[in-house]
């Protein structure tokens, strides 16, 4: 039941707060890419984070050093503290994916922030990382710590399986654009509704329909960002909305703009030229 389909969810004001944002892609150890940059002096504190079914580990450097906390998907459009003149460096995991060195649940982060160092499971994981970031290093740094600790947690049979029902949950909402019912996952998979529901909310933290809403929006914000002329009704009707209305509802919910709006802002503000990526090594 390994996944097919996989949400590259992205967090688009991350990228206008800054110049110039960096972007490692991972794929790798339930991670999607690492980021990292240096917030305006020119914004207002805080920054609007939207709907992506993912968990992200974001650290901050002051004078104080490295401090770090763990951030859930929020369910609509919500400002986070994120102050200027910082530099913030984060992990952003795949959708649903619970990090291997924190100890605790996925529900327990669904619109919530916690300091790493409450929930992380290696109270040397902090000290380690700063010993990495000093050295300019903070990526490999943290793969390297990382890599252990997901091996450890996820070598149970019993967790291997279960992770493999999510999985594939998530793959057949994802493919469906969100349109896919948990009777229809029942039919596909031999468990029971009650079953699913139970399993996909105790690993998501959200049940199967939010997640594919979730799923919807997230594919029709990258497809506006990809697809400059394209019109705003057919990337609606791609990423499976049925009506215009329905889509400027749902689109301003989670992201504060229409797609119009959002589009033009994107446009205005070269959102594509900011981004810098780069495939991590491994």
């Amino acid at each position: 039941m390994a996944a097919e389909n996989i949400m590259k969810t992205i967090q688009p004001y991350f990228v206008m707060a800054t110049p110039e944002y960096h972007k490692g892609i991972v794929m790798n150890y339930g991670i999607l890419h690492f980021y990292d940059y240096y917030k305006h002096t020119d914004l207002e504190n805080g920054i609007m984070v939207v709907p992506d079914g993912c968990i992200d580990i974001m650290f901050e450097n002051d004078h104080s050093g490295i401090k770090a906390r763990v951030a859930g998907t929020v369910l609509e459009k919500t400002v986070i503290a994120n102050e200027n003149d910082k530099e913030y460096f984060g992990v952003r995991f795949l959708a649903g994916e619970l990090p291997a060195i924190v100890n605790a649940s996925m529900k327990d982060f669904v619109q919530h922030e916690i300091n790493l160092e409450d929930v992380i499971r290696d109270k040397d994981f902090l000290k380690r990382m700063e010993e990495a970031y000093d050295k300019g290093q903070w990526m490999e740094g943290f793969l390297k710590l990382y890599k252990e600790a997901f091996d450890k947690q996820y070598s149970s049979p019993e967790k291997g399986n279960t992770k493999q029902l999510v999985e594939y949950m998530k793959n057949q909402i994802i493919a469906a654009n969100g349109d896919v019912t948990v009777n229809e996952l029942a039919d596909k998979t031999g468990y029971t509704q009650r079953y699913l529901n139970k399993v996909f909310n105790q690993n998501m933290g959200i049940n199967p329909k939010t997640f594919g809403m979730i799923m919807k929006f997230q594919k029709a914000i990258q497809k506006i960002n990809q697809e400059d002329n394209s019109m705003l009704t057919s990337i609606g009707a791609d990423a499976g909305y049925y009506g215009q209305s329905h889509f400027i509802k749902d689109f301003k919910r989670y992201a504060a703009l229409t797609p119009k709006e959002y589009r033009k802002m994107i446009l205005e503000n070269n959102y594509n030229k900011r981004m810098n990526v780069k495939q991590v090594q491994q």
